[in-house]
């Protein structure tokens, strides 16, 4: 997925939400649908979103007393927040249709699919090399 400048605001997460689901305008008719594109973008990002915030959390301190610290977060938009801001648009969009991104979904999927192929192999052949060089294999 291409990087991006962070989205500080709601209202810019939702204009990137827009670009990267392939609708122009968000509207009363298609609301559900970014959603659940967003969801997806989001799984195939292994989870950051598009809106980054900053939240107070508590943590172990150092005298064994909790402390607050703030640590930064990302979500994709809720499903309220875009219905509250339907009409929302971004003119600089191509549309994809649902056949197009479900053939987009598939392409990634299957691209991290053989990433883990090739990262297994890896760790297989690395294992191959270890046993090799500490026990000789049994001849038949």
């Amino acid at each position: 997925m291409t990087q991006i400048e962070p989205a500080q605001t709601i209202e810019e997460a939702i204009v990137q939400t827009l670009a990267f689901c392939g609708v122009s305008k968000l509207t009363k008719d298609n609301v559900k649908k970014v959603h659940l594109r967003s969801k997806q973008i989001q799984y195939l990002q292994n989870g950051p979103g598009f809106y980054i915030y900053d939240e107070q959390v508590e943590v172990p301190g150092e005298d064994g007393k909790s402390e607050k610290i703030i640590e930064q977060r990302s979500r994709m938009p809720f499903l309220s927040e875009l219905k509250d801001n339907i009409g929302v648009a971004n003119k600089d969009i191509n549309a994809i249709d649902d056949k197009q991104w479900n053939k987009i979904l598939l392409e990634h999927i299957t691209a991290k699919a053989k990433e883990w192929i090739k990262q297994e192999e890896a760790y297989l052949s690395h294992l191959e090399e270890e046993d090799s060089n500490e026990y000789p294999k049994y001849e038949h």
